[in-house]
């Protein structure tokens, strides 16, 4: 067959590929004005009733991870399925490459296999040959598979109930398999090359080599246990630096006077580690407010600001401290 033949109502324009029992070609509908994809086979092959009769079932799958089957004909000496084209689609082994896909691309292909895989289980139909060259990825990021039931149909595989189910599981995991890694893992002709194999099996994709990874410190876990400082470790395990406890606080050792206008008489000072006598640097004390009050500024005894230490004699009077001074003190009577 050359490009330009007639088939019916496709005119064949150039070939994409042969496979066992047929060839692929794209061609041109005239009768609706659209490119679409022929798999031509010939009609006395072998495995061309197989491959027809499936193609007939696989049409009536609905999924849109699946390849769309238009049309199934016979004319003379040939006979042809048409599906919708993806001439700008990239085969599943060609996005792969040698460096393989990162893991969430890999995931989410391999899902929406198994999504249109499912499909077809459930109309009684199973692909037993999915390859990474039967698998295409359009330029939108749609999924499309190819060759449902007639793929392994040409190639005569007759595969039913349980065993095909398992098949197309390990064809779905070993296409994961080959987009983390760029190999092939199950017997069979690909584009890509086949894994290595130890002990008859395949290498795992992340295997580890000399032992087991270390990872980066950053990525461990943190232990709740260790939330001392690094070198307080250090000092705790030598004796000749080792962390003496502060002595215990006297609680009324402090007090060295009583006042008056606080209900418990402390007028200041006190121990410089309790931090309620500790001194506030750079306030000054609340105008209308006496030195012993707790928002003012701790002075210590026999202090020109202290109210016992003024000399005696007329004094000026301000503000709040008119009325703790006739509250606290003996105002001569004029």
């Amino acid at each position: 067959m050359n490009p330009g033949t007639e088939l019916g109502r496709y005119t064949v324009a150039s070939r994409i590929e042969e496979i066992a029992g047929g060839e692929r070609w794209t061609a041109r509908d005239t009768t609706l004005d659209r490119d679409v994809t022929l798999l031509v086979m010939p009609t006395d092959g072998a495995s061309t009733p197989a491959a027809l009769d499936a193609a007939r079932r696989a049409a009536g799958v609905e999924a849109a991870q699946l390849v769309r089957i238009l049309d199934v004909d016979t004319e003379g000496d040939l006979s042809w399925v048409a599906e919708e084209s993806l001439a700008d689609a990239l085969t599943y082994a060609e996005a792969i490459g040698t460096d393989g896909l990162p893991a969430e691309e890999v995931r989410r292909i391999t899902g929406e296999i198994a999504t249109g895989v499912e499909a077809a289980r459930a109309r009684g139909l199973h692909h037993l040959a999915l390859t990474p060259d039967i698998v295409l990825l359009t330029h939108d990021g749609r999924v499309k598979v190819r060759g449902l039931a007639t793929s392994a149909a040409l190639g005569g595989t007759e595969t039913e109930g349980e065993e095909a189910d398992r098949d197309d599981a390990r064809a779905i995991v070993a296409l994961a398999y080959a987009g983390l890694t760029g190999t092939w893992p199950l017997p069979g002709s690909t584009s890509l090359p086949a894994a290595p194999t130890s002990d008859g099996a395949p290498t795992p994709p992340f295997a580890p080599r000399g032992g087991r990874p270390r990872r980066p410190r950053h990525h461990l876990p943190r232990d709740p246990r260790r939330r001392h400082r690094p070198g307080l470790a250090r000092r705790l395990r030598r004796p000749d630096r080792a962390v003496v406890p502060h002595p215990p606080r006297r609680r009324g050792a402090h007090r060295v006077g009583r006042h008056p206008g606080r209900a418990d008489g402390h007028c200041g000072g006190g121990d410089p580690r309790d931090s309620r006598h500790r001194a506030r640097r750079g306030r000054r004390p609340r105008r209308g407010r006496h030195p012993g009050h707790r928002h003012a500024r701790r002075q210590p005894p026999h202090s020109r600001h202290h109210p016992w230490s003024r000399p005696p004699g007329p004094r000026r009077r301000r503000g709040g401290h008119r009325a703790h001074h006739h509250a606290t003190h003996r105002v001569p009577d004029r």
